[in-house]
Order: structure tokens, then sequence, then C-alpha cells
């Protein structure tokens, strides 16, 4: 799976200097201020850790300094965010917030709800390419760090040293026939060398799997929520409805601290749809409502409902018939007995709307159509109208 998208840009293009105000601005440095201690903290040790000609790096000295971030900056904030690295979370993780916090104009504001989105519905299982390498990379800096311990320690040499070189002579005279069929076939490099410089990638590589396969599973995964958390966060607070379907989306296989933040987030949003909404988001919004009002319990369920209401399709019929039928909450069969309606008179609108018109009779024959009269004194309305092969 190839992670780079054609919006990001060459690197030295990023690398540019940007532009630095010379003063501070009052407002800038009140929007700082305004950010809790704790979380102001907690990213300034992430930028901290970002290299100096790291364009987010630039972007957050100039930020925590009060200067006023500039659109070509948000933008470059943007394009960064393509790629979903987990090897690039400190990075990843320090935008997403910044796109939280900043005041963004209209057009930034459209495409940073739809990249946030699409980092919230990114899970740690679509950069399995990039993971098997910082897992071969771990794997061999686990070994040779192992190596260097037990090379250091003054027994080894009268213990393990002669049993080492007993394998590698067994080894090699195991491979010995296939090596030197492989120097008369191959001339070139000591097919001992290469043979050797396998056989160690090997145990690089398998020794220490048992331990580095997991460990880098599991760092891999904890960065990657963690930028989720953040862009969870950040859409809280960019407010858009246009953030509901990725985070309806995402409910499903999340858990723990990362669904309660997406369910603080869809329950600020849900009050904030109106009917207009409806047909404008994406397809796969009413079946994820209707999951969640079959799962899970409480007066979130009450929200659910209303967004049904004003956004749901006909797709919702049955899970509100199953509510009518086998809910025990009286209010959630009231309310669903009222949107029910609604949803059929809708699913009547989505009927006729999937049939094509057809004409009542056969096409007008080319020879029957009619022209208006042309270079003629006659004003008779009966002649104004001519047949067009007259």
């Amino acid at each position: 799976m190839n992670l780079q998208f054609e919006s990001e840009e060459p690197k030295k293009i990023l690398l540019q200097a940007l532009p630095e105000a010379q003063t501070a601005q009052p407002q800038s440095v009140a929007m700082l201020n305004a950010i809790s201690e704790t979380e102001r903290a907690q990213m300034q040790r992430i930028a901290q850790k970002l290299r100096r000609k790291n364009p987010v790096g630039q972007i957050a000295k100039r930020f925590f300094l009060g200067f006023e971030i500039e659109e070509m900056e948000i933008a470059v904030l943007l394009k960064r965010l393509g790629n979903n690295s987990a090897n690039r979370w400190r990075e990843r993780t320090f935008a997403t917030w910044l796109l939280g916090v900043l005041p963004l104009s209209e057009d930034h504001s459209g495409q940073a709800v739809k990249t946030l989105g699409r980092i919230v519905e990114t899970s740690h299982k679509q950069d399995r390419v990039r993971t098997w390498g910082r897992f071969c990379y771990r794997s061999v800096l686990y070994f040779l760090t192992v190596a260097l311990f037990f090379f250091g320690l003054a027994e080894f040499r009268r213990v393990l040293a002669p049993s080492l070189m007993s394998f590698w002579i067994w080894l090699n005279t195991v491979l010995d026939p296939y090596l030197t069929l492989w120097e008369l076939s191959h001339p070139g490099p000591d097919a001992d060398t290469i043979a050797m410089v396998f056989v160690l990638a090997m145990l690089f590589i398998v020794i220490p799997a048992p331990i580095t396969l997991p460990l880098s599973l599991y760092i891999d995964r904890r960065n990657q929520l963690r930028v989720r958390k953040v862009a969870v966060k950040s859409l809280e607070r960019l407010g858009s409805v246009r953030a509901l379907p990725s985070l309806l989306a995402t409910i499903r296989g999340a858990n723990g601290e990362f669904f309660e933040n997406i369910v603080s987030c869809v329950a600020s949003l849900l009050p904030k749809l109106t009917p207009e909404h409806y047909g404008t988001l994406r397809a796969d919004v009413t079946p994820n409502l209707c999951y969640i009002l079959e799962t899970f319990k409480g007066n979130f369920n009450h929200e659910i409902l209303n967004a049904i209401e004003k956004v749901g399709d006909s797709r919702a019929i049955p899970t509100l018939k199953r509510i009518i039928q086998t809910d025990l909450a009286p209010n959630l069969r009231e309310r669903a007995t009222e949107i029910l309606p609604i949803l059929e008179a809708r699913q009547i609108l989505e009927t006729h709307s999937n049939q094509l018109l057809r004409p009542s009779q056969d096409p007008i024959a080319h020879e029957q159509l009619l022209r208006p009269a042309r270079d003629t004194e006659d004003k008779d309305e009966k002649t104004l109208l001519r047949p067009s092969d007259s």
C-alpha cells in the first residue's frame, strides 16, 4: 500500500524558511493564554522534540512565542498531515492539535475537517508497510544491543566462543557445495562473505522477533492512537457537522478513552444538525446511527433519534420498528413512533426519485416537428408555425 499522497509536496519545498512576524500579536497571545496550562505544556514538550528544520517545529516555535500564524503556514500543516506514518506521530500530533486551536478561514476549515476526519478513521493497521520496516530496524537494534552486552562479559570467550565457532564450521560445511556452485555460476564477490551477511541478517531479525514484533506493533498502535485522540478533540473544537460521518464510522471499532472522546464529540455535534443537512452527508451516516441506536443504551439514544429524524433515510425504518416493538424505555418507543411516519414519507420520495420519466407516446417524427415561419408577411396565428419539412 502506497501511503504517499499526491497532495504531499517535496520535502525541499516544505523545509524552506517560514516568514516570521517582527512582534507578537495581542490576539495570538490572548489565544495562547486561553489554552489550559497542562495542555500547553504537553504540546510544548512534543514540539521541542521536533527537528530544527521541521516546518511544523518552526510553526510551533512561532506559535508559542505569540506570533500570528499565517494562511500559508496553515496550508503547510495540512500538507504535512497527508502522510499518516506512525513514525511521524509527534509532528502529526502537534499539527492536528494546532488546527483545532487556530482561527481558520472557511476554505481551510473545510480542508481541516476533511483531513482530521481521515486521521480519525485511519487505524494503525493501514500502516503495515512502515510497521514491518520499523520492526526490522528495531530487531537489528535489539540484537546488536544484546550482542554487545554479551561480548562484554568476561565469560563469553570461555563458554560461548567455542560453541559459536563450532556452529559456524558446521554451517560452512553444509553450505560448501552450494557456495561452490554459486562461485562457478556467478563470478564476483566472495560467496563466503555473501553467506555470512545473509545468515547474520536473518539472525538479526529472527532471534529477537518474539520480542520486537509485538513491541513494534504496540508502539505504532499507541502512537497512531495518540494522534487520533487529538484529532477528535480538534474536530470537537471546530464544531462542524461535516465531521460526523468520520466520527460515526470510527465509533464501531473504538474502545476505552478513545471511544469516550468520540461519543463526547458526536454528542456535541448532533444538536447542530438540521433538516437541511438531509441528503448532504455521507451515505453511511444512517447505518452508523442505527448501529449506535441498537448497540448502546442511555440518554445518548435520544440525540441519535433526533439526528435520524433530521438526516435519516428509509434504511432506518427497520431499526425504528424494532425499537417500537421491543424497547423497554417508553420514551424511546414514543419518539420512534413519532419519527417513523417521516421516514416512510422519505421512502416514498426516494422511490419516486429512482424512477425515470418516460414519454407518454412514441417520439414525434422529424417531419412533424414545427418551426417558426420566416420571411412571410402573413401574421395569421395558424401559419406562424409550420411543419419542419415545409
